[in-house]
C-alpha cells in the first residue's frame, strides 16, 4: 500500500498526474503486464525516484 502511495506520488512529480489518474495508470499498468500492484509501484519507485 505504502509503495503504491509512493508511486501515485511519483507519477504526479515527473509526469504531472493527479492521484486518481497515477492509481489508474498503475491498475493499468498491473494488468497489462500480469503483475501486481505492487510489483509495478516498486518499478516505477525504481526508475523515477531519485538515486542516493
Amino acid at each position: 500500500r505504502k509503495l503504491v502511495d509512493r508511486a501515485k506520488g511519483l507519477l504526479n512529480e515527473k509526469m504531472g498526474l493527479s492521484e486518481p489518474e497515477a492509481f489508474r495508470w498503475i491498475q493499468k499498468a498491473s494488468m497489462d503486464r500480469r503483475l501486481t500492484m505492487q510489483d509495478v509501484a516498486k518499478a516505477i519507485i525504481e526508475q523515477l525516484a531519485p538515486k542516493k
